[in-house]
């Protein structure tokens, strides 16, 4: 989803944007790949987003390359997608879903306000949920007799 929103941004005139994700190899060959398609500039900074410490390097990397000028929107588009029974969940699956679904965003707006605060531009913070923050899993107890 994060690759088609992109593009899309890139067709519509975004000049340049910054992706993120872990894997390093996949996000060059998505920067590459989309610039492609749309003749734009992109740049991918590598980032496990359930690491405070990576969420700011994603930042400080997009304030650190000049060339863009200024930041005037982040789009929240991470998170994770696992899907959890309230029964069954652990602990360490219930920090990792609460790392990447409401402290990386939370986090990467904190950084993002303070670099649009010195702007005289209206900006934009887009947080895009997932399905299961509408709905819960199906439960996993047993039907009745």
């Amino acid at each position: 989803m994060a690759a088609a929103l992109a593009t899309l941004l890139a067709r519509r005139g975004a000049a340049g944007l910054v992706i993120c994700g872990r894997n390093r190899a996949k996000g060059e060959a998505r920067v590459a790949s989309i610039a492609q398609q749309t003749g734009n500039r992109f740049f991918d900074v590598p980032a496990d987003l359930n690491r405070v410490e990576d969420c700011r390097d994603v930042v400080a990397e997009a304030e650190a390359d000049r060339s863009f000028g200024r930041v005037d929107t982040l789009v929240n588009a991470t998170g994770m997608t696992d899907r959890a029974m309230l029964l069954d969940t652990g602990p360490e699956l219930h920090d990792q879903m609460c790392a990447s679904n409401v402290r990386a965003p939370f986090f990467l707006s904190q950084d993002c306000v303070k670099l649009m605060l010195r702007q005289p531009i209206v900006d934009t913070i887009v947080n895009i949920g997932s399905m299961p923050a509408l709905a819960g899993s199906r439960s996993s107890r047993p039907a009745a007799p």
